[in-house]
Parts: C-alpha cells; structure tokens; sequence
C-alpha cells in the first residue's frame, strides 16, 4: 500500500497490520515520514521491549490508577459538578465550584483512560507516548493545551492546522503571514 503522505510503500501486511492497530504508538511527525523513521517503528511495534518485573509493576500501578480515576473519582466528582446548574439562573457562588470540579472530572476521565492504555500497550510491549503532564499547572493557556492532550494536539497540529495554513498560503501567497504578524 502507497500511502500518499508516507515516502515509502508498505508493502508486507505485518506492516500495515502494525499502523493500523498501534496507530497511537507512533507519532504524527513518525507517520508522515515513515520510511526514514523505520528503526523507531521497528522499536515500537516489531519488536516488542522486554518486560523486567519492576517494569511491570509499574505498569500494573498505572493500570489500576487509571480505574481509580475512571471508576471512583469521576462517579463522586461528576454530581458536583451538576449542582451549580440546578435550577434557572444559579448564583454565581455555585457556579463557579462546579466549573472547578467539571473541569478537575474532565481530567480524570482523559487522564484515567490514557493510563489504563498506557499501561496496557505496555504490558503488551509497546512504548506509547505520554498524554497528559499536570495540566492545570501550565503557566498560560498555551501551554495548557500543549500539555492536556499531547497526542490529540500532534494530531490536530498534523493533519489539521498545517493543511490548512499551507492551503491558504498557496491561494494567498504570503499575506496570511503579514496578518498574523498584526
């Protein structure tokens, strides 16, 4: 298979079975050049890094860590987070402790289930990248979304915004530059 972002083709089925279900594994810059990042690819998914047991220990921790957010914290936070939008027009005093609780149940809902995967794929053998680091303690909003969603935001970055600002440098030349240097 050619893929038209991909320098290289894949040619065996090992090849796109190993894309296809360790997508995650390999970052967006790794995928867009795939044939001079083959050794990475290779470290991450053909040949699985062997487990020692503190490893393991490790992982199962992030496991079971990830439950407790997912399956405990996120159940008792997320009805507090309800209470400042019972009835109309609620006073400022509960709206904003539950947008604080919202947005603390939000993160260990993201952050819960990237553990529990994290921790799998690494039981499994397979070095998948961090996605969350300590968020809300970002100096600014910038870096705030640098750190929430790491993956997401290489996705976004990649197959989004890039596209996008090179579509429109093609149509406008370089205005689009001039109009964000404003």
């Amino acid at each position: 298979i050619l893929y038209p972002s991909m320098s290289v083709a894949m040619t065996g089925t090992h090849d796109t079975e190993s894309l296809a279900v360790w997508w995650e594994s390999v970052t967006p810059e790794q995928r867009l050049r795939y044939g001079s990042d083959t050794p990475q690819f290779d470290a991450a998914v053909r040949v699985p890094r062997k487990l020692d047991v503190e490893s393991a220990i490790d992982l199962v921790f992030r496991i079971a860590l990830g439950l407790v957010k997912v399956k405990i914290l996120v159940p008792l936070l997320a009805p507090l987070s309800l209470l400042g939008l019972s009835g109309q027009g609620a006073p400022l005093d509960r709206l904003v402790p539950a947008a604080f609780v919202y947005s603390a149940v939000l993160w260990a809902d993201f952050s819960g289930y990237s553990d529990i995967a994290i921790g799998a794929a690494g039981l499994l053998g397979v070095a998948t990248p961090e996605n969350f680091r300590w968020p809300y303690a970002a100096p600014n909003i910038r870096e705030f979304w640098q750190r929430w969603h790491i993956t997401f935001s290489r996705v976004l970055t990649s197959y989004v915004f890039v596209p996008i600002a090179r579509s429109l440098e093609d149509r406008l030349g370089s205005r689009p530059r001039a109009l964000s240097t404003v």
